[in-house]
Protein backbone atom coordinates (compact mmCIF):
# COMPACT_ATOMS: atom_id res chain seq x y z
CA UNK A 1 0.00 0.00 0.00
CA UNK A 2 1.50 3.11 -0.81
CA UNK A 3 1.85 5.94 1.59
CA UNK A 4 -0.09 9.10 0.55
CA UNK A 5 -2.09 10.26 3.52
CA UNK A 6 -5.18 11.99 1.28
CA UNK A 7 -5.64 8.74 -0.74
CA UNK A 8 -5.61 6.62 3.08
CA UNK A 9 -8.02 9.01 4.70
CA UNK A 10 -10.53 8.75 1.91
CA UNK A 11 -10.12 4.64 1.13
CA UNK A 12 -10.50 4.83 5.54
CA UNK A 13 -13.54 7.00 5.21
CA UNK A 14 -15.01 4.98 2.39
CA UNK A 15 -14.61 2.19 4.38
CA UNK A 16 -16.23 2.99 7.73
CA UNK A 17 -18.86 5.02 6.27
CA UNK A 18 -20.21 2.15 4.17
CA UNK A 19 -20.27 0.08 7.62
CA UNK A 20 -17.27 -1.92 6.68
CA UNK A 21 -15.36 -1.06 10.07
CA UNK A 22 -13.28 -4.42 9.78
CA UNK A 23 -11.55 -3.34 6.55
CA UNK A 24 -11.48 0.45 8.04
CA UNK A 25 -9.08 -1.00 10.80
CA UNK A 26 -6.91 -3.03 8.15
CA UNK A 27 -6.18 0.14 6.58
CA UNK A 28 -3.97 0.85 9.72
CA UNK A 29 -3.01 -2.16 10.61
CA UNK A 30 -1.58 -3.01 7.14
CA UNK A 31 0.17 0.31 7.43
CA UNK A 32 1.61 -0.69 10.12
CA UNK A 33 2.70 -4.23 8.51
CA UNK A 34 4.28 -2.00 6.17
CA UNK A 35 6.97 -0.51 8.63
CA UNK A 36 5.00 2.97 9.27
CA UNK A 37 5.14 4.14 13.12
CA UNK A 38 2.02 3.60 14.83
CA UNK A 39 2.47 7.33 15.56
CA UNK A 40 2.31 8.64 11.83
CA UNK A 41 -1.01 6.55 11.59
CA UNK A 42 -2.53 7.93 14.49
CA UNK A 43 -1.42 11.83 13.29
CA UNK A 44 -1.32 11.61 9.84
CA UNK A 45 -4.58 9.06 9.23
CA UNK A 46 -6.68 8.49 11.75
CA UNK A 47 -6.65 11.59 13.56
CA UNK A 48 -7.11 13.38 10.18
CA UNK A 49 -10.00 11.53 9.25
CA UNK A 50 -12.02 12.34 12.51
CA UNK A 51 -11.84 16.00 11.57
CA UNK A 52 -12.78 15.72 8.13
CA UNK A 53 -15.52 13.80 9.68
CA UNK A 54 -16.95 16.35 11.52
CA UNK A 55 -15.98 19.10 8.58
CA UNK A 56 -18.38 17.36 6.59
CA UNK A 57 -20.96 17.02 9.32
CA UNK A 58 -20.99 20.78 9.90
CA UNK A 59 -21.44 21.29 5.78
CA UNK A 60 -24.46 19.08 6.33
CA UNK A 61 -23.09 16.46 4.16
CA UNK A 62 -23.26 14.12 6.95
CA UNK A 63 -25.07 13.24 9.93
CA UNK A 64 -24.53 12.38 13.57
CA UNK A 65 -25.01 8.99 12.91
CA UNK A 66 -22.46 8.81 10.47
CA UNK A 67 -20.24 10.87 12.60
CA UNK A 68 -20.69 7.74 15.28
CA UNK A 69 -20.44 5.28 12.80
CA UNK A 70 -16.60 6.59 11.92
CA UNK A 71 -15.88 6.97 15.56
CA UNK A 72 -16.54 3.65 16.13
CA UNK A 73 -14.41 2.70 13.29
CA UNK A 74 -11.50 4.97 14.72
CA UNK A 75 -12.12 3.48 18.43
CA UNK A 76 -11.23 -0.18 16.94
CA UNK A 77 -8.31 0.83 14.84
CA UNK A 78 -6.90 2.77 18.14
CA UNK A 79 -7.68 -0.14 19.75
CA UNK A 80 -5.74 -2.66 17.42
CA UNK A 81 -2.88 -0.63 17.02
CA UNK A 82 -2.35 -0.89 20.52
CA UNK A 83 -2.72 -4.08 20.99
CA UNK A 84 -0.61 -5.40 18.25
CA UNK A 85 2.68 -3.15 19.96
CA UNK A 86 5.04 -5.28 22.47
CA UNK A 87 5.37 -4.45 26.06
CA UNK A 88 7.96 -2.51 26.67
CA UNK A 89 9.28 -0.84 30.19
CA UNK A 90 7.64 2.63 30.81
CA UNK A 91 9.12 5.48 32.26
CA UNK A 92 6.84 6.65 35.34
CA UNK A 93 2.92 6.61 35.22
CA UNK A 94 0.66 9.60 34.01
CA UNK A 95 -3.40 8.93 34.62
CA UNK A 96 -4.84 10.37 31.13
CA UNK A 97 -8.59 11.08 31.90
CA UNK A 98 -11.06 13.54 29.67
CA UNK A 99 -12.22 16.66 32.14
CA UNK A 100 -15.40 15.75 33.46
CA UNK A 101 -18.44 16.26 31.58
CA UNK A 102 -16.06 15.44 28.16
CA UNK A 103 -17.62 12.49 26.52
CA UNK A 104 -15.25 12.34 23.20
CA UNK A 105 -12.63 10.08 24.46
CA UNK A 106 -10.68 9.74 21.11
CA UNK A 107 -8.29 11.99 21.25
CA UNK A 108 -7.21 10.98 24.35
CA UNK A 109 -6.91 7.44 23.82
CA UNK A 110 -4.92 8.56 20.68
CA UNK A 111 -2.71 10.63 23.15
CA UNK A 112 -2.51 7.69 25.35
CA UNK A 113 -1.14 5.40 22.60
CA UNK A 114 1.35 8.38 21.57
CA UNK A 115 2.54 8.53 25.09
CA UNK A 116 3.39 4.93 25.38
CA UNK A 117 5.47 5.65 22.25
CA UNK A 118 7.69 7.79 24.01
CA UNK A 119 7.78 5.53 26.93
CA UNK A 120 5.39 6.78 29.81
CA UNK A 121 3.96 4.46 31.60
CA UNK A 122 -0.07 5.59 31.25
CA UNK A 123 -3.74 4.92 33.12
CA UNK A 124 -6.16 5.47 30.75
CA UNK A 125 -9.23 6.69 32.60
CA UNK A 126 -11.28 7.52 29.34
CA UNK A 127 -14.52 9.80 29.24
CA UNK A 128 -15.98 12.11 32.06
CA UNK A 129 -14.78 10.39 34.98
CA UNK A 130 -16.02 12.16 38.18
CA UNK A 131 -13.39 14.17 40.02
CA UNK A 132 -14.89 12.56 43.41
CA UNK A 133 -14.24 9.59 42.14
CA UNK A 134 -10.03 10.20 41.38
CA UNK A 135 -8.83 10.64 44.98
CA UNK A 136 -9.01 6.89 45.56
CA UNK A 137 -7.71 6.14 41.99
CA UNK A 138 -4.81 8.30 42.50
CA UNK A 139 -3.90 6.93 45.66
CA UNK A 140 -4.31 3.16 44.41
CA UNK A 141 -2.03 3.88 41.40
CA UNK A 142 -0.16 6.24 42.13
CA UNK A 143 0.63 8.34 39.40
CA UNK A 144 3.30 10.53 38.91
CA UNK A 145 0.86 13.53 37.04
CA UNK A 146 -2.49 14.08 34.95
CA UNK A 147 -3.12 14.51 32.01
CA UNK A 148 -6.48 16.57 31.24
CA UNK A 149 -8.36 16.12 27.30
CA UNK A 150 -10.98 18.70 26.59
CA UNK A 151 -12.14 18.86 23.65
CA UNK A 152 -15.43 21.35 24.02
CA UNK A 153 -15.11 24.67 25.43
CA UNK A 154 -18.47 23.71 27.33
CA UNK A 155 -16.40 21.04 30.05
CA UNK A 156 -13.94 23.87 30.79
CA UNK A 157 -15.27 23.62 34.84
CA UNK A 158 -14.55 20.02 34.00
CA UNK A 159 -10.83 20.49 34.09
CA UNK A 160 -11.08 22.70 36.90
CA UNK A 161 -12.68 20.00 39.34
CA UNK A 162 -10.29 16.89 37.72
CA UNK A 163 -7.13 20.17 38.36
CA UNK A 164 -7.98 20.62 41.80
CA UNK A 165 -8.57 17.19 42.66
CA UNK A 166 -4.93 16.03 41.31
CA UNK A 167 -3.50 19.14 43.05
CA UNK A 168 -5.19 17.85 46.70
CA UNK A 169 -3.39 14.76 45.92
CA UNK A 170 -0.44 16.73 45.51
CA UNK A 171 -0.09 15.40 41.70
CA UNK A 172 0.85 18.07 38.82
CA UNK A 173 -1.15 18.70 35.65
CA UNK A 174 -0.97 18.25 31.86
CA UNK A 175 -4.01 19.68 29.80
CA UNK A 176 -4.77 19.51 25.98
CA UNK A 177 -7.33 19.45 23.66
CA UNK A 178 -8.30 21.46 20.76
CA UNK A 179 -10.46 23.57 23.03
CA UNK A 180 -7.19 24.48 25.24
CA UNK A 181 -4.59 27.14 24.74
CA UNK A 182 -1.41 27.73 26.88
CA UNK A 183 -3.30 30.58 28.64
CA UNK A 184 -6.38 28.38 28.54
CA UNK A 185 -5.25 25.81 30.31
CA UNK A 186 -3.58 28.23 33.17
CA UNK A 187 -6.40 29.72 34.05
CA UNK A 188 -8.35 26.48 34.46
CA UNK A 189 -5.90 25.43 36.63
CA UNK A 190 -3.30 23.12 34.72
CA UNK A 191 0.18 23.30 35.38
CA UNK A 192 1.36 22.84 31.86
CA UNK A 193 -0.15 22.65 28.13
CA UNK A 194 2.31 21.07 25.22
CA UNK A 195 1.88 21.74 21.74
CA UNK A 196 2.77 18.03 20.77
CA UNK A 197 3.36 14.65 22.01
CA UNK A 198 6.97 14.74 22.15
CA UNK A 199 6.84 18.40 24.17
CA UNK A 200 4.11 16.27 26.54
CA UNK A 201 6.23 13.45 27.45
CA UNK A 202 9.60 16.27 27.84
CA UNK A 203 7.94 18.10 30.28
CA UNK A 204 6.46 14.80 32.16
CA UNK A 205 10.06 13.62 32.18
CA UNK A 206 11.27 17.26 34.05
CA UNK A 207 8.17 17.50 36.49
CA UNK A 208 9.42 13.67 37.67
CA UNK A 209 13.39 15.52 38.45
CA UNK A 210 11.62 19.00 39.62
CA UNK A 211 7.65 18.94 40.41
CA UNK A 212 5.88 22.28 39.33
CA UNK A 213 4.26 24.68 41.83
CA UNK A 214 1.16 23.89 42.05
CA UNK A 215 -2.09 25.88 44.08
CA UNK A 216 -3.44 22.84 46.28
CA UNK A 217 -6.54 25.52 47.16
CA UNK A 218 -7.94 25.25 43.54
CA UNK A 219 -8.38 27.42 40.68
CA UNK A 220 -10.02 30.91 41.14
CA UNK A 221 -12.81 30.59 38.45
CA UNK A 222 -14.74 34.03 37.49
CA UNK A 223 -17.85 33.66 40.09
CA UNK A 224 -20.13 35.29 37.26
CA UNK A 225 -19.13 33.24 34.62
CA UNK A 226 -19.88 30.17 37.12
CA UNK A 227 -23.20 31.45 37.32
CA UNK A 228 -23.72 32.17 33.74
CA UNK A 229 -22.91 28.72 32.97
CA UNK A 230 -25.23 27.43 36.12
CA UNK A 231 -28.02 28.78 35.18
CA UNK A 232 -27.43 28.82 31.26
CA UNK A 233 -30.79 26.52 30.65
CA UNK A 234 -32.54 29.06 32.52
CA UNK A 235 -31.12 31.81 30.40
CA UNK A 236 -32.62 29.80 27.27
CA UNK A 237 -36.31 29.32 28.16
CA UNK A 238 -36.02 33.05 28.69
CA UNK A 239 -34.22 33.98 25.42
CA UNK A 240 -36.94 31.37 23.33
CA UNK A 241 -39.82 33.06 24.92
CA UNK A 242 -38.62 36.15 23.61
CA UNK A 243 -37.92 35.14 20.14
CA UNK A 244 -41.56 33.57 20.17
CA UNK A 245 -43.20 37.24 20.52
CA UNK A 246 -40.37 38.44 18.53
CA UNK A 247 -40.78 36.19 15.94
CA UNK A 248 -43.91 35.10 14.74
CA UNK A 249 -43.02 32.00 12.43
CA UNK A 250 -41.82 30.25 15.32
CA UNK A 251 -45.22 29.40 15.72
CA UNK A 252 -44.92 27.31 12.79
CA UNK A 253 -41.64 25.70 14.01
CA UNK A 254 -41.66 21.70 14.23
CA UNK A 255 -41.39 20.58 17.44
CA UNK A 256 -37.50 19.07 16.47
CA UNK A 257 -36.92 22.42 14.76
CA UNK A 258 -37.82 24.36 18.05
CA UNK A 259 -36.07 21.97 20.18
CA UNK A 260 -32.64 22.83 18.20
CA UNK A 261 -33.67 26.43 18.46
CA UNK A 262 -33.95 26.41 22.36
CA UNK A 263 -30.28 24.46 22.52
CA UNK A 264 -28.63 26.50 20.34
CA UNK A 265 -29.21 29.27 22.53
CA UNK A 266 -27.94 27.57 25.35
CA UNK A 267 -24.92 26.41 23.74
CA UNK A 268 -24.24 30.52 23.29
CA UNK A 269 -25.09 31.44 26.78
CA UNK A 270 -23.05 28.87 27.77
CA UNK A 271 -19.66 30.15 25.08
CA UNK A 272 -20.38 33.20 27.02
CA UNK A 273 -19.62 31.68 30.24
CA UNK A 274 -16.68 29.82 28.58
CA UNK A 275 -15.31 32.61 27.50
CA UNK A 276 -15.63 34.48 31.15
CA UNK A 277 -13.95 31.19 32.46
CA UNK A 278 -10.68 32.04 30.99
CA UNK A 279 -10.79 35.37 30.28
CA UNK A 280 -11.12 35.45 26.67
CA UNK A 281 -13.94 37.54 24.40
CA UNK A 282 -12.73 36.02 20.87
CA UNK A 283 -13.71 32.03 22.27
CA UNK A 284 -16.96 33.39 22.41
CA UNK A 285 -16.45 35.53 18.46
CA UNK A 286 -15.04 31.85 17.47
CA UNK A 287 -17.94 30.11 18.53
CA UNK A 288 -20.42 32.14 16.61
CA UNK A 289 -18.34 32.75 13.97
CA UNK A 290 -18.74 28.92 13.69
CA UNK A 291 -22.40 28.64 14.51
CA UNK A 292 -23.54 31.30 11.65
CA UNK A 293 -21.74 28.97 9.41
CA UNK A 294 -23.50 25.80 10.67
CA UNK A 295 -26.52 27.22 10.27
CA UNK A 296 -25.78 28.66 7.01
CA UNK A 297 -25.05 25.32 5.48
CA UNK A 298 -28.20 24.02 6.69
CA UNK A 299 -29.95 26.92 5.02
CA UNK A 300 -30.80 28.83 8.25
CA UNK A 301 -29.82 32.61 7.70
CA UNK A 302 -27.13 34.91 9.89
CA UNK A 303 -29.86 37.04 10.79
CA UNK A 304 -31.47 34.00 13.13
CA UNK A 305 -28.01 34.03 15.10
CA UNK A 306 -28.78 37.46 15.65
CA UNK A 307 -31.76 37.41 16.67
CA UNK A 308 -31.24 34.65 19.30
CA UNK A 309 -27.88 36.35 20.37
CA UNK A 310 -30.05 39.69 20.93
CA UNK A 311 -32.88 37.63 22.21
CA UNK A 312 -30.86 36.74 25.34
CA UNK A 313 -28.54 39.51 25.66
CA UNK A 314 -32.02 41.17 26.85
CA UNK A 315 -31.81 38.90 29.96
CA UNK A 316 -28.12 39.39 30.87
CA UNK A 317 -28.84 42.29 33.57
CA UNK A 318 -27.24 40.27 36.41
CA UNK A 319 -24.10 39.10 33.79
CA UNK A 320 -22.94 42.96 32.79
CA UNK A 321 -19.60 41.58 31.04
CA UNK A 322 -21.17 38.99 29.62
CA UNK A 323 -24.03 41.25 28.03
CA UNK A 324 -20.97 43.80 26.89
CA UNK A 325 -19.59 40.91 25.17
CA UNK A 326 -22.91 39.76 23.68
CA UNK A 327 -23.19 43.37 22.62
CA UNK A 328 -20.06 43.48 20.76
CA UNK A 329 -20.54 40.02 19.01
CA UNK A 330 -24.09 41.29 17.96
CA UNK A 331 -22.44 43.97 16.11
CA UNK A 332 -19.55 41.47 15.04
CA UNK A 333 -22.49 39.09 13.53
CA UNK A 334 -24.13 42.01 11.67
CA UNK A 335 -20.86 43.47 10.02
CA UNK A 336 -19.91 40.32 8.81
CA UNK A 337 -22.45 37.08 8.15
CA UNK A 338 -20.02 34.78 7.15
CA UNK A 339 -16.18 34.30 8.25
CA UNK A 340 -15.54 30.47 7.87
CA UNK A 341 -13.44 30.62 10.91
CA UNK A 342 -11.64 27.18 12.11
CA UNK A 343 -13.62 25.24 15.44
CA UNK A 344 -11.30 24.87 17.50
CA UNK A 345 -14.26 24.85 20.76
CA UNK A 346 -16.57 23.88 18.99
CA UNK A 347 -19.58 22.54 20.12
CA UNK A 348 -20.35 18.73 19.03
CA UNK A 349 -23.29 16.84 17.32
CA UNK A 350 -22.78 13.83 19.71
Amino acid sequence: MSYDPADLIERYLGYALAGHRQRAVSVALDLLDEGVPKSRILCEVLAPAQRETGRRWQRGELTVADEHIVSGATHSAVEALATTEAVTPAQGLVAVVCAEGEWHALPALMFVEELRDHGQGVLCLGPSVPAGDLPAVFARHQPDAVAISCSVALHYRGVTAVADAAHTHGLPVLAGGRSLTSRRAAALGADGWATDVRDAADLLDGWRQQPPSMFRDGAHLDPGAVALDDRAGQYADLAFSTLEDRLPQLASYTERQRAHTRADLEYIARYLAAAGLVGEPELFAEFIDWLADLLDHRGVPVSAVHEGLQALSTHLGDHPQAAQLAATTLAMVADAPRRGHPQPTQRQAH
